[in-house]
């Protein structure tokens, strides 16, 4: 028994046999070794009674000794480490969509007006409301950008997917399309954010390239970062300056966000070294430092390339009826959980159709990142600007024999 509890080489925790059997020991040292301990006699019951509950006490003491470390804790234990990083997790952000309407030209569609994925159960419909108001051209059409009324994946439809007018105006006859502009993500998982305490920790210098990706990584809603360098004489292949770096990020896309992102990158970037931006967008802020004086910091935000997903499986008597929306779920949640600049290995999707029970045989599966226009059995680019999402809707799952 001094071997179980708190030493200096960690916590050690006994099995249920382990407590039994010194329970039983010290049973017979003071009633002596005729004693009935078995599992058929009282005296045997009690035993075990007790052993099940100092088992389930040094479950508990062993929960507590490992909260303490960022690899092993979870929950709300993992969310109370990260202030010693300077970080939190990431709360489940709003899917944006550009939306085309037609109807009175001139006429105003207020801030509110909702739209939905439904068109025959609107009760139950999946809601967008658009976030502005918005004007019909004179040619009859407008567009309008609508935000998911629930937070997470959930609004993250497909492409025309948006039909159905839920709350019905005068003004608005119809709506003819629907695109996706800011993917919507659940709340960061416990692994997710194990994998950004670790780069922060990694990133606590300053002046080189993982300190300001770390530093990035502790703003709110921001999910992952590049960085490229130009540390040359010369001007760049994609026009980036001598002695220059540019940051992409992606999530903080408020300009709260983006002010906190410019002042992470400047309290770590190097002195003399000029922030840039080669994006036809460039978020360009201004910061102050301790003496007041102001500094324009400039960054990006990343690409997206959505990938299309075609995959033929073959399956047995385990596989159920939800499988199809597991393997869904599966690849939405690897491939936007890659980061920045990481390519799609299509090898690696393999193992996220396999883990859904029921999957036999997966004899095609072919990605695409032009829209759905060409499928190729190979890995899709993903550039240091760029970061790749998916949907459930991108991703097409067919049952073969």
């Amino acid at each position: 028994m001094s071997e179980w509890g708190l030493s200096d080489k960690g916590f050690a925790r006994p099995s249920f046999d382990d407590i039994l059997s010194e329970r039983v020991k010290l049973a017979k040292e003071l009633f002596g070794e005729d004693i009935k301990t078995g599992n058929d006699y009282a005296v045997g019951k009690h035993l075990r009674i007790g052993a099940y509950a100092d088992a389930k006490t040094y479950e508990t003491m062993e929960l507590v000794y490992y909260a303490r470390y960022p690899e092993s804790a979870s929950g709300v234990s993992l969310d109370r480490l990260c202030v010693y990083v300077g970080i939190q997790r990431n709360p489940a952000t709003k899917a944006r969509h550009k939306v085309t309407v037609t109807g009175t030209p001139g006429a105003v569609i207020p801030a509110g007006f909702a739209v939905g994925v439904s068109t025959r159960d609107i009760e139950n419909a999946l809601v967008f409301q658009s976030v502005e108001d918005a004007e019909i051209d004179t040619d009859g059409t407008g567009v309008l950008e609508v935000e998911c009324t629930q937070a997470g994946l959930v609004g993250n439809v497909g492409e025309d997917a948006i039909a159905a007018i839920i709350n019905p105006s005068a003004d608005v006859s119809a709506i003819t399309g629907s695109e996706i502009l800011l993917y919507g993500a659940d709340a960061e998982s416990d692994a997710e954010l194990r994998r950004r305490i670790g780069i922060s920790t990694e990133g606590m210098g300053s002046a080189n390239a993982d300190a300001i990706r770390a530093a990035i990584l502790r703003v709110p809603t921001v999910v992952s970062a590049g960085l490229i360098e130009n540390d040359t004489s010369e001007t760049d292949s994609a026009g980036r300056p001598p002695h220059s770096f540019e940051c992409f990020v992606y999530g903080g896309d408020t300009d709260e966000y983006e002010q906190m992102i410019a002042e992470a990158i400047f309290s770590k970037k190097p002195v003399g070294v000029k922030s840039v931006s080669t994006s036809d967008e460039p978020v360009s802020v201004q910061v102050y430092d301790d003496g007041g004086y102001a500094h324009t910091v400039v960054f990006s935000h990343t690409e997206t390339v959505n990938v299309k997903c075609k995959i033929q499986i073959k399956t047995d008597a385990e596989f159920e009826e939800t499988g199809i929306e597991q393997i869904q779920k599966n690849l939405v949640s690897y491939i936007d959980g890659l980061g920045v600049g990481a390519e799609v290995v299509l090898s690696s999707l393999y193992g996220h159709i396999h883990a859904v029970e029921g999957v036999v045989d997966v004899p095609y599966l072919a990605l695409s990142s032009d829209g759905g226009s060409s499928y190729k059995e190979e890995n899709v680019a993903v550039e240091a600007w760029q970061v790749a999402k998916t949907t459930a809707a991108d991703i097409s799952v067919e049952v073969v024999t």
